[in-house]
């Protein structure tokens, strides 16, 4: 596996550094808001009015295995509103040429409203881990390389469910937030260990990202309330994994 650091489609390498006072200076906001499937044209169309369309990442498919333990500490996580948030993915992505066909392993930390993200770019192509199943040993084995450079993540982790969706990235020019549109989310495949069955039907819900400095909506951001946006806890994990399940965590 290569090393940390990489930056993601979308993501702004000059990100804050923690200082010894406050460690959370280095946790970035991450607003998350709901849509209703029927909206997501006239959302997307709207953000691409106000804002500047991602010059390197525009739009593209992002592919997540989702990694949890057997009694599913991060599902819970989740589902209890815990402050502190854990998820553990493998994630790469489809029609993105200028991210060519790397992918990376990630531990994301969630503080309430703060987040941050370790990354290690991997030796498979997202082309090798698309044909792998979600039982296959090589995917398991990949969380491990997390505890190899000091990130506390559970020992039993396991692949469970691939998530597949359309992200179109955007930035908004005033405050400099991103913004990501993800829609048509999608459990393609699972770990039939733990999930039999699957529906592979995308959610009829959708998601808008803003990732920034500021724990609000900037100002041009704001009529997305008006457009049917509900700001709400959104795990995409979570949504596929309790309809594939047929329960409601």
């Amino acid at each position: 596996m290569a090393g940390a650091g990489v930056a993601e489609p979308g993501a702004d390498s000059g990100r804050p550094v923690p200082s010894a006072a406050d460690p959370l200076e280095a946790f970035e906001y991450e607003l998350k808001f709901g849509l209703r499937g029927r909206s997501v044209a006239a959302v997307r169309q709207w953000l691409r009015t106000i804002c500047r369309v991602d010059p390197v990442f525009p739009t593209g498919r992002v592919c997540s295995v989702y990694y949890d333990t057997p009694a599913f500490h991060h599902l819970r996580e989740n589902a209890n509103s815990d402050y502190l948030k854990t998820k553990v993915r493998l994630r790469w992505y489809e029609q993105v040429v200028t991210a060519g066909d790397r992918a990376f392993l990630e531990a994301k930390f969630r503080f309430g409203p703060r987040r941050n993200k370790v990354r290690l770019e991997v030796l498979h192509t997202g082309r090798q881990l698309a044909a792998m199943p979600l039982h296959a040993a090589e995917l398991g084995a990949m969380p491990a390389r997390l505890r190899e450079v000091g990130v506390m993540t559970p020992t039993a982790l396991r692949p469970i469910v691939l998530v597949r969706y359309r992200r179109d990235r955007f930035i908004e020019p005033l405050s400099g937030v991103r913004v990501s549109l993800d829609a048509e989310i999608s459990a393609p495949a699972a770990n039939r260990a733990v999930l039999p069955t699957i529906d592979p039907r995308p959610l009829a819900t959708a998601v808008v990202e803003v990732k920034g400095l500021v724990n609000e909506l900037p100002q041009p951001l704001r009529p997305l309330v008006a457009l049917g946006g509900r700001r709400r806890s959104f795990s995409k994990y979570a949504e596929c994994y309790a309809r594939a399940a047929r329960e409601q965590f």
